[in-house]
């Protein structure tokens, strides 16, 4: 087993297949990649793979968990596919941003995000210091990181404001 879902294998081919890739077979029987296909190659500059690690830095230490483990794994794979003199460009070791944020919030950030892709509301609880003010039903515009803290704008139904 090497660890990718069916579903995964699926879309990938459709993906090869979208750019031209000549693929015959279905799913359930199997696939064959003709011969005479390469992929573009992947290629990043120095100051362009730092960038990356920069940001996976950032977004791994300032959001939440399952952004965090999804920035890891993508770094793998663009590790995966460098060339392996520029692959010390993504040692973590020569760049160091802030610190980890302390313990989680109240908020389930990976819900916030999961509304505003998908353009939903959502239903809190607002509070001050442990005192619960009143439930609302708020439709996220934008996710916040200002260290060391995190925002969410939005617009409030019953109020009708931002």
């Amino acid at each position: 087993m090497i660890g990718v879902s069916l579903r995964t294998i699926r879309r990938d081919v459709a993906t090869l297949q979208d750019m031209g890739a000549d693929i015959e077979g279905e799913a359930g029987v199997g696939y064959i990649l003709q011969p005479g296909f390469l992929l573009p190659p992947l290629s990043f500059t120095d100051e362009q793979v730092q960038a990356l690690v920069i940001g996976a830095q950032r977004v791994s230490r300032q959001t939440d968990d399952s952004l965090a483990f999804a920035v890891k794994n993508a770094l793998a794979k663009i590790k995966a596919v460098l060339r392996l003199d520029m692959r010390s460009a993504l040692n973590e070791d020569m760049i160091y941003v802030g610190h980890p944020m302390k313990g989680d919030g109240p908020v389930d950030l990976s819900e916030v995000r999961r509304s505003l892709r998908e353009q939903r509301k959502l239903r809190i609880t607002l509070s001050l210091k442990h005192v619960e003010l009143g439930k609302e039903i708020i439709r996220p515009i934008m996710l916040g990181f200002i260290e060391p803290k995190r925002f969410i704008a939005t617009w409030c139904e019953l109020d009708r404001k931002f």
